[in-house]
Parts: structure tokens; sequence; C-alpha cells
């Protein structure tokens, strides 16, 4: 399993420090472009680290419940863009409440954590790993400990780099509505004024911040599920 996490995150770190010499070196006054993206990081990682938690959080258990609950929460938070939702949410709320963005960033990460999780426990079920255990006398919570809800929450896991690249892309148009100092307005300020320098620069992070991500639910998908390991 180390192994495996190691050849994940280096694989990932590659590609990241690629990408930020890209932008440091591959455009004039790229290294102070992204020295300037690098200090809104904090923010962003705070509004995307924030959703993806709340929604995750909220999200994973009414699909893993797999009730009529969950299913609702499913195909209404799918089906709302975070951009969306955090645009509603400035025009009815206003933008003084920084935590608000992060809030309307969830909702789209609740609403695919519960279908994603959702669809996992039937996954599991129709492999029918449960009902053998529950078949050699194990303990009924036992064995949705044991069985069901690793492999149902595998999936989950594997989805985390997708859940991020659209969290942040929705994040970068949250920053600018809310006036949040991020990256990602900072990447919104510098595609309007044409700065090629800033654009590359803010993109870079973004793109690495996903990468990362993306590894850390692979990695998380291999310690759930041992299969994942050999893809």
């Amino acid at each position: 399993m180390l192994s495996f996490a190691l050849r994940r995150f280096a694989a990932a770190l590659t590609a990241v420090l690629l990408l930020v010499a890209a932008a440091a070196f591959g455009v004039p006054e790229g290294t102070a472009a992204l020295g300037r993206a690098a200090a809104g990081l904090p923010v962003t990682l705070a509004l995307v680290g924030g959703a993806l938690a709340l929604g995750l959080t909220l999200g994973a258990p009414l699909g893993l419940a797999a009730g009529w609950l969950g299913e609702g929460a499913a195909t209404v938070g799918a089906a709302v863009p975070g951009f969306l939702a955090a645009a509603l949410v400035a025009v009815a709320l206003g933008t003084r409440v920084p935590a608000l963005a992060a809030l309307a960033l969830a909702v789209p990460v609740l609403g695919e954590a519960a279908r994603i999780g959702r669809a996992g426990v039937a996954a599991v079920d129709r492999q029918g790993f449960t009902l053998a255990a529950r078949g050699r006398g194990v303990p009924v919570r036992e064995a949705f400990l044991r069985h069901t809800l690793p492999a149902a929450l595998a999936p989950l896991a594997g989805a985390l780099g997708s859940l991020a690249a659209a969290t942040v892309a929705s994040g970068a148009a949250a920053e600018a509505l809310f006036g949040l100092p991020g990256t990602g307005s900072m990447l919104v300020q510098a595609a309007r004024a044409g700065d090629a320098a800033g654009t590359a620069a803010a993109a870079a992070l973004l793109a690495g911040l996903v990468l990362l991500l993306r590894a850390l639910g692979a990695v998380l998908r291999g310690g759930l599920d041992p299969r994942a390991r050999l893809e």
C-alpha cells in the first residue's frame, strides 16, 4: 500500500512541478505572476477543501443509507452546478459572508456523493459479498462495516479527482462573485485583463491542486479496495 501511495503522489508531484515550471519560465514575468497566484492558494484551499469536506460528509451517509432522502438529495444536488449555486446564494443572501460560498459549492458535491454512495451500495449488494458473510454467521453490523462500507466508499474516493476539478472550476467563479482573494479569482481577473502570465500561473496552480487531490482519491480508493491498486 505504501509503495502504491508513493507512486501515485510521485507522479502527481512530477506533473505539478512541470506545470509550475512551464508557468514560471514559459511566459515573460512568469515567476512574479506565479508568486502572486501562490499567495491566493490558502483562500482557495479553504474554500475548495471546505466545500468538498462538507459535501462528502453529508452526501456519503445519505447515499449509503440508500433511502429516499439520499436519492432526492442526489437528484437535486447533482442537477445544480457549483457556480450556479454560488450565484444564487450571492443574489439571495449577499456576498458579505465568505462561508456562504463554500456552502453553495458543497451542494453539487453532496448530490454527487449521495449518488455515488447509493450506487456503490447497490453494486456491493449485487456482488453478494455481504450475503456470503452473513451466511457464515457474521453479524449484520459487522458484515456492513467490514464488507459493504469499504467497497461502497471506494468508488466515492476514486471520484475525488472529478469532484475536485468541478469544485475548483466553480470555486474560481465563486471567489470572483464573493470578492475573495484566492487563486481562482486571480485567474478570472487575469483572463479578463488579457494577462498571459497571470492566467498561466493561476491555471497551473489550480491544475496542480486538482492533480494532488486526484492522487489522494486514488490512494484512498486503493486502501478501501485492494483491487484498485492493480489498475
